[in-house]
């Protein structure tokens, strides 16, 4: 450690990639994470930061390049770490670091390891996306963090894996923002537009969510001025944590697997819908397979899941604390052709006399957690609530890793667990895994 400082420049051969994709550099088994350095890369290096337990290095110059490189020479990579990787090595280095993940964690007869399943799209795979606004030279763009730089922002560089037409409706956007307010000589107001989360649907119609400044409302002529985007259907504002819609021309509804979902902006849907729709068919040949009379969608949002793996005699019942996302669910499911469904505005936690009511040996469970995984309260309630079967969905292998010890240690078996590139040019893995409790003789 004692080596190592602030500004120091030295050597440096990349060994491997590490969770958030940087490449590691390690002096004594100290470890230097340097963006955009890959395998077997050798550069000279300037380190920029140093904590306990890792520094931050910069790449001066190269010495020895990958050949698994591509041609894209992206330079603000902290979004997309792996964009100037190859496909190829990109699912090399994701399916080695989750599998030895897997094998320094669990026991080695415990699971079966599959290679992740690719994505068919790698660029403009992105339904959904969101940005930091800011001012620069008196026009709102939208603007990326640079972790290695203090209070920095710049133009973002990740547009290659937005939709073609996300990028197209924000910028469209921005600039009727911008137009409006030099149009009144009011420049200064664009400093109280603080964030933007955009969606678009195969039909290229989009829905949009501004945060202002607790201080400010989009004026009048201003929604006017929007309102003629033909593509936006759906925008609301946001301030003091409440949504206020501000302009709908019709429902947006998202398609996947010849399905129709209504959403709000605030509802989840996944933003790679070519590797989602694989997920759901694998979890659908689960749910046949196995014959299961009821599925319990927990933290079930708009109900998206349960209504594409359901078969018409099986039984859902829906549970979310958000009443908004509940309605939706119900004509969702209404809409799709289901007839056999209940939807319940709940907590999870306190919802036993619900999963109670229906409990069988034939309960098919499914759970899409947030980054940050399950809990452990929320795995002893289940477990308690003797929920057998669990389809649990994740997108952070550490949390994954975690809650299946967790479920292990509860008496649950790994039946099934595969990758999928839900997010290709990113080191994320969203991964697949069906558990089911062994039952004591």
């Amino acid at each position: 450690m004692n080596k190592i400082y602030e500004g120091l420049i030295i050597e440096a051969r990349c060994i491997e990639l590490s969770y958030d994709g940087l490449g590691v550099f390690r002096i004594d088994n100290y470890p230097i994470l340097i963006k955009d350095f890959f395998p077997g890369e050798v550069a000279t290096i300037k380190i920029l930061s140093v904590y306990a337990k890792y520094a931050l290095g910069t790449i001066i110059k190269f010495l020895n390049i990958s050949k698994e490189r591509n041609n894209l020479l992206i330079k603000n990579t902290d979004a997309i770490p792996v964009i100037n990787l190859n496909y190829k090595s990109q699912l090399y280095y994701k399916n080695k670091y989750l599998s030895e993940l897997l094998k320094r964690n669990l026991a080695e007869n415990s699971y079966t390891y599959r290679n992740i399943i690719p994505s068919d799209l790698i660029l403009n795979y992105r339904n959904k996306a969101k940005y930091v606004l800011k001012t620069l030279n008196n026009r709102l763009i939208k603007t990326s963090f640079i972790k290695d730089s203090t209070n920095t922002t710049e133009e973002v560089s990740n547009d290659l894996i937005n939709d073609k037409s996300l990028n197209y409706g924000l910028e469209q956007i921005l600039t009727t923002i911008n137009n409006y307010f030099y149009s009144i000589d009011k420049i200064k107001n664009l400093n109280f537009f603080k964030e933007i989360i955009l969606r678009i649907n195969k039909e290229q119609k989009m829905q949009a969510l501004i945060k202002l400044h607790s201080d400010f409302d989009l004026p009048r002529n201003l929604i006017n001025e929007l309102r003629k985007l033909d593509f936006l259907i759906d925008l609301s504002v946001i301030k003091n944590n409440k949504i206020k819609q501000v302009i709908l021309k019709n429902d947006f509804i998202m398609q996947i697997s010849n399905q129709e979902f209504k959403l709000s902006i605030d509802s989840f849907f996944q933003v790679n819908i070519n590797i989602a729709a694989k997920i759901f068919a694998k979890i659908k040949e689960i749910n046949i397979k196995n014959n299961y009379d009821i599925i319990f969608d927990l933290f079930c949002g708009t109900g998206v899941i349960s209504s594409l793996i359901a078969n018409k005699n099986q039984m859902i019942i829906g549970i979310d604390i958000v009443k908004n996302a509940i309605e939706n669910a119900k004509i969702n499911a209404k809409n799709n052709h289901l007839n056999n469904f209940k939807f319940y505005t709940n907590d999870v936690f306190k919802s036993n006399e619900i999963l109670s009511k229906y409990q069988s040996n034939s309960v098919l469970s499914i759970l899409d957690p947030p980054r940050n995984g399950l809990s452990e309260k929320l795995i002893n309630f289940l477990n308690d609530s003797k929920i057998e079967n669990i389809i649990y969905i994740s997108c952070n292998p550490r949390s994954l890793i975690r809650d299946l010890k967790i479920f292990q240690s509860l008496n649950y078996q790994v039946k099934f667990l595969q990758g999928f590139d839900m997010f290709p040019n990113t080191f994320h893995i969203e991964t697949l895994c069906l558990l089911t409790k062994i039952k004591n003789n």
